[in-house]
């Protein structure tokens, strides 16, 4: 008995340590301010948005509510809306860290549980985007929480509002009811029971059950579309134009995936040896695993089938298919009969790696992606609190002031003419966030006429070309 605690008191030490390194790799990352994504400025201004019913801030159609709503409920405690997010980015990793865990010790072992928890936990887009006031992070926690209840066996009625809440994160997660119910599918059809009418009926049983918590969540949000814009599923329609229109400009290949998935992590690879062992095998054994792939692949197949591709879409499956790996690479092992020295050798090999590429592959991320946030512009033009009505070229302002606003979200010619009707005291522009396509030249001559016109108007009460764009402020 004794032994047995010294071994579950020195295996939550191990998860408990993993956890204390995240967060001091995170605070390293965060503490290299940089500028906020354009993402995150729209999810906190949507926070104050919903927060003081429209008084501050603005909404954003074809974004889902809840990431907002939970970083606004904070916010209104009194903690600083980029905290705010930080602490529910954070919060949601450490989770799901913790639900890979705690689903390695249900499928593997207690003893090999940390193995591929570790090799998740150091994967370089989960700890870059664990550092973003972004959505992925805690999109992947909420909707892992509930494949984690689901593999417990615990209530359909509360896995349907944890799939809901999700959905409310991310409108794509509502493909966890269809991978659930494709589970359904796959457990009648491997039951070895013969009265196969009375499975079917408690199948029905459990998809009502599911469909009924996940109605809980959807309904008041549908109502409230309805309300508000006419239509129950307006940013659904919204999302999917906005991402057909994105995806003509910016569209990866079809290998765009699975290679950025291997320069994250080596390991992942193994997954491939865990599909072929999965097939091999009865097919009505390790269902949990089955449950792991069946749900992967449909958001893999989701995500690949979209034009308009980013690494952080695939946050969603890196649960799943770590797990999936580690009992690829275990397999494996089984199968070459290799000697326990040696699989230790391979293993450390693998994790060694593992950070090695962690490391390189974070720094690229800040190399590509993190801004070093610039201290005048800070103080000048995000920072500059000015009166009246203002018109700006993009969100990032209104995450560290409240001003009365109005967004450009697409150049065209006749801007000027357009936004002037509007009676502006003000305009903030950086001229990268007044985007074109590649080659537009009808775009990009419309761009360069709307400044022309600014400077011609309006006083240049501030100016400064940062990292290739040109910050202005005029009034």
């Amino acid at each position: 008995m004794k032994s047995q605690m010294k071994q579950k008191i020195k295996l939550d030490w191990k998860i408990l340590l993993l956890i204390v390194l995240f967060l001091i790799y995170i605070f390293i990352l965060i503490i290299r301010k940089t500028n906020l994504f354009w993402d995150a400025t729209i999810y906190i201004s949507m926070s104050k948005y919903l927060l003081t019913f429209g008084k501050l801030g603005f909404y954003e159609l074809i974004r889902p509510p809840f990431f907002s709503l939970t970083m606004g409920v904070l916010w209104l405690f009194g903690i600083k809306s980029t905290v705010a997010g930080h602490i529910i980015v954070i919060s949601s990793t450490i989770l799901s860290i913790f639900l890979v865990y705690l689903i390695s010790k249900e499928i593997f072992s207690k003893k090999n549980a940390i193995i591929p928890t570790l090799l998740f936990a150091i994967a370089p887009t989960l700890v870059f985007f664990g550092s973003r006031v972004l959505n992925d992070n805690f999109s992947m926690s909420i909707s892992f929480l509930a494949i984690y209840l689901f593999i417990k066996k615990k209530s359909l009625f509360l896995i349907g509002i944890i799939i809901g809440l999700s959905t409310l994160i991310r409108f794509p997660n509502m493909l966890l009811m269809a991978a659930i119910g494709l589970f359904f599918i796959f457990e009648l059809i491997t039951n070895q029971k013969k009265n196969k009418s009375k499975e079917f009926i408690n199948l029905i049983k459990k998809c009502i059950f599911l469909f009924l918590g996940f109605l809980i969540i959807l309904t008041p949000y549908l109502i409230f579309n309805n309300i508000n814009f006419g239509n129950p599923i307006e940013p659904f329609r919204q999302a999917s134009e906005t991402i057909h229109i994105v995806s003509q400009s910016i569209n990866e290949g079809i290998l765009y995936y699975p290679t950025n998935l291997l320069l994250d992590s080596i390991f992942i690879i193994f997954s491939l040896c865990a599909i072929f062992f999965l097939f091999k095998q009865k097919i009505n054994k390790n269902k949990p695993l089955w449950l792991l792939l069946i749900t992967s692949t449909l958001f893999f197949v989701y995500y690949s089938t979209v034009g308009h591709k980013e690494t952080r879409y695939m946050l969603i499956i890196y649960p799943y298919i770590f797990l999936l790996s580690y009992y690829g690479l275990s397999q494996l092992f089984n199968k070459l009969k290799l000697k326990p020295n040696l699989k230790k050798i391979i293993l450390s090999i693998i994790l060694i790696l593992c950070i090695l590429q962690s490391i390189n592959g974070t720094n690229a991320y800040y190399k590509s992606y993190a801004v070093p946030f610039d201290e005048e512009l800070g103080k000048e033009y995000y920072s500059a609190n000015l009166p009246g009505f203002s018109i700006i070229s993009g969100p990032q302002v209104l995450a560290y002031q409240d001003i009365d606003a109005e967004i450009i979200y697409w150049t065209r010619p006749g801007m000027f003419e357009y936004y002037e009707e509007l009676n502006p005291s003000n305009y903030l522009i950086n001229d990268c966030n007044l985007f074109c396509p590649q080659g537009d030249i009808k775009c990009n001559t419309a761009k360069q006429t709307f400044i022309n016109k600014l400077k011609e108007k309006y006083t240049i009460y501030f100016h400064k070309d940062y990292n290739d764009c040109n910050y202005y402020l005029f009034n």
